[in-house]
């Protein structure tokens, strides 16, 4: 399981990178602060909530906002999120499930989105890493971000 604090630190040196906010923050989120791309890390969850909540990933491009879930788009995201998200574009959703519903990787995920979007990498080829194994795509992720903080951290 990964914590905002945790995302923070990786991440703080990537460009792209806003921060964490959780349910109750997101009204933080303004497209007209940031220019894109600008990738934000969603809780779920309010921020009164020590543990708990799924990560996502959403991303001001210059004409949609890109929301990354791990779950797939059969996971239900908060209204709340989606609601305030629209208001600065179109949303264009992941579609796959990678993540294993019983594991706690979302963490990995939204991380592994950042250093792609950071990269230059579409959704598209990103999505091209993962199977329909979620296991085994757990497993990829966790190695690859581990790699990265190896790397570059």
């Amino acid at each position: 399981m990964v914590s905002n604090v945790t995302i923070d630190r990786l991440c703080a040196h990537l460009t792209n990178y806003r921060g964490c906010f959780s349910l109750d923050q997101i009204f933080g989120i303004k497209r007209e602060v940031y220019k894109a791309p600008s990738s934000f890390v969603i809780n779920t969850f309010e921020s009164k909530y020590v543990n708990g909540g799924h990560w996502l990933l959403a991303t001001l491009w210059g004409d949609h906002i890109e929301i990354f879930d791990s779950l797939g788009r059969e996971n239900e995201i908060p209204k709340k999120i989606i609601e305030h998200l629209s208001k600065m574009g179109p949303i264009r959703r992941s579609r796959p499930q990678l993540q294993d519903f019983f594991s706690s990787y979302c963490g990995f995920y939204v991380i592994g989105r950042l250093i792609s979007i950071y990269r230059g990498q579409s959704l598209s080829k990103f999505l091209s890493n993962f199977g329909k194994d979620t296991s085994s795509n757990d497993a990829l992720i966790k190695d690859n971000v581990l790699i990265f903080v190896d790397t570059y951290i």
